[in-house]
């Protein structure tokens, strides 16, 4: 019972972020690069305040928790399993290289590192052109 239920919050969570990345990567990205430079930041910025909310962290921070709560839970169970829940851990924690590789535009860690903290700095200081 417990299985079906971590598999279900693992499933949900994970698909929910694979989700925001390829749509952010297919839809809005191709959109935001018809804007000016300036119009780009402002809009870049309005989305980076209005995603930080309650419901984006949960899955953002839930999906690889649960991956790993998922694959130590099950590596007593089925080494076969767990060793494919350690492989989708770590392809989703560190798919920075694979972003290159696959085409997508955004990845969490690029995201928490860089990217968060860039908009952190505009939203205090404003853009670099202001």
């Amino acid at each position: 019972m417990i299985s079906n239920i971590l598999l279900v919050i693992t499933a949900t969570l994970t698909a929910l972020m694979a989700r925001l990345f390829y749509a952010w990567s297919c839809s809005e990205m191709l959109g935001f690069a018809r804007l000016k430079d300036r119009e780009f930041v402002s809009v870049m910025q309005k989305t980076n305040r209005a995603i930080q909310n309650p419901v984006f962290f949960a899955a953002f921070f839930g999906a690889p928790v649960f991956l790993i709560i998922s694959t130590v839970y099950f590596y007593g169970q089925s080494r076969r399993f767990a060793l494919l829940f350690a492989a989708i851990v770590f392809l989703f924690i560190f798919s920075i290289p694979l972003r290159i590789i696959i085409g997508n535009s955004a990845i969490w860690l690029d995201f928490v590192n860089r990217l968060a903290p860039q908009n952190q700095h505009y939203n205090q200081h404003g853009t670099p052109s202001s």
